[in-house]
């Protein structure tokens, strides 16, 4: 095969494969579970204080650094 063949068969191989692995999601749900914060950056789900009323665990996106 040529160089550029097998270059295209590993670009789009290695494409296939990122999109695979789901986005982390938006909203937490399991404590430090991956999440997306606002920005678009990676966080980590957190355990905070609950609000009035609210059912615990209670947990917010927040940055990783």
């Amino acid at each position: 095969m040529h160089a550029s063949v097998i270059s295209l068969l590993l670009t789009v191989t290695f494409a296939a494969c990122g999109e695979l692995k789901p986005a982390p999601p938006k909203a937490c749900a399991k404590l430090h579970e991956q999440c997306t914060l606002p920005s678009g950056v990676l966080g980590v789900c957190n355990q905070v204080d609950c609000a009035a009323g609210q059912t615990e665990p209670c947990l917010v996106c927040r940055s990783q650094h």
